[in-house]
C-alpha cells in the first residue's frame, strides 16, 4: 500500500509513501488484544503497517482530546476505543460535527475546510443536495477507518423478567424481576 501516483494521495505524500499508521487500543481483555494482532497481520497482508499500543480505556481516553495537528499530541493516527460505534440516527450521515476540526466527537483530529463548511451547510439547509454533498465528500475523504468490535452474547435466566437489549449496551436492572 504505497502511494503510486502523488496527485491522488492527498497533500504532502509523495510517490513511494507506505501506509503506516499506529493504532492505540484498550487492554484488558485478551480477545481485544488478539482481535488488534489479527487485524494488524491481515492490514500488513495489503502493505499496511500499523504499530499497535497496548493503553488503558483511561488513558486512551485523556489522550484523544481534539489537538492541533502539528502538535505531538496528535502523533496517533487511530483510538481504538473498543465497543463505541456510531450510526447516528441512522446509516445516513446527518450533519452532526463528528468531523468538524476541533470538535470534542472529534478525537481522531480530522481537519479539512471543505468538510467543516458542508457540516455547516446541513446545519442551515432542509435541502438533500447539501446532505448529498456532505456524505459523498465523507467517503471521498474516509475521515474514520472501520475497526472491528466485539460481538456480546448474553444468556438470561428463564426466570429472570423484563431483560432488554439494545444498540446501546444499555441495562436497566431496576426493571428486572425474578418468577419461581
Amino acid at each position: 500500500m504505497t502511494c503510486q501516483d502523488p496527485s491522488k494521495c492527498g497533500a504532502g505524500i509523495p510517490k513511494g509513501q507506505q501506509l503506516k499508521m499506529t493504532y492505540v487500543y484498550p487492554t484488558g481483555v485478551a480477545a481485544t488484544t488478539a482481535q488488534w494482532q489479527t487485524y494488524k497481520s491481515d492490514a500488513s497482508q495489503a502493505g499496511i503497517d500499523i504499530t499497535l499500543v497496548a493503553q488503558s480505556f483511561n488513558t486512551i481516553i485523556g489522550q484523544s482530546l481534539p489537538c492541533s495537528p502539528m502538535s505531538s499530541k496528535c502523533a496517533v493516527q487511530v483510538f481504538a476505543f473498543g465497543g463505541w460505534v456510531f450510526n447516528g440516527p441512522g446509516f445516513e450521515p446527518t450533519g452532526e460535527p463528528l468531523f468538524a476540526t476541533g470538535a470534542g466527537s472529534n478525537s481522531g483530529n480530522y481537519s479539512d475546510p471543505t468538510m467543516d463548511s458542508l457540516i455547516t451547510g446541513t446545519h442551515t439547509s432542509s435541502a438533500m443536495s447539501t446532505f448529498d454533498q456532505y456524505a459523498t465528500y465523507g467517503t471521498q475523504q474516509l475521515p474514520f477507518i472501520w475497526a472491528p468490535q466485539s460481538t456480546r452474547i448474553y444468556g438470561v435466566n428463564s426466570k429472570l423478567h423484563n431483560v432488554t437489549f439494545n444498540a446501546l449496551y444499555t441495562l436497566v436492572p431496576e426493571y428486572w424481576y425474578f418468577t419461581k
